[in-house]
């Protein structure tokens, strides 16, 4: 069950397609991390990101570590004025490392944000 405080509305649809639209649709630009191709539902999130003419970031976590992708993200961020951060990427039975990967970078662009709140910057 998720946590009272966040504010979220549950589709009633289970169909994937439908809620990776209205994640894309719901948020104000969006970050994928995948390994070497997109694929499956992640790729199909990268579609839906161009055809809703969406703020989209890659991270290829084969080419880049955690801090370097998260000052990615946050110049990403700042640069499209993103107030809602949709987070996107494989399934672990298709990278096993994607949910250690994925933290690291959140935890760090949170860090960043941190940093730049307690130094008067937005």
């Amino acid at each position: 069950m998720i946590p009272a405080r966040y504010p979220l509305l549950e589709v009633a649809r289970t169909d994937y397609p439908e809620r990776t639209q209205r994640n894309v649709r719901d948020s104000d630009g969006t970050l994928i991390v995948y390994r070497r191709t997109l694929s499956g539902g992640t790729r199909l999130t990268a579609e839906v990101c161009r055809r809703e003419h969406k703020p989209l970031q890659l991270i290829d976590a084969d080419q880049t570590d955690p801090v370097c992708a998260a000052q990615t993200v946050a110049d990403f961020v700042t640069r499209e004025g993103i107030r809602v951060l949709n987070v996107a990427g494989p399934r672990s039975s298709g990278w096993p490392g994607a949910q250690a990967f994925s933290r690291a970078v959140v935890g760090e662009l949170l860090a960043l944000a941190r940093a730049d709140a307690a130094n008067g910057r937005r």
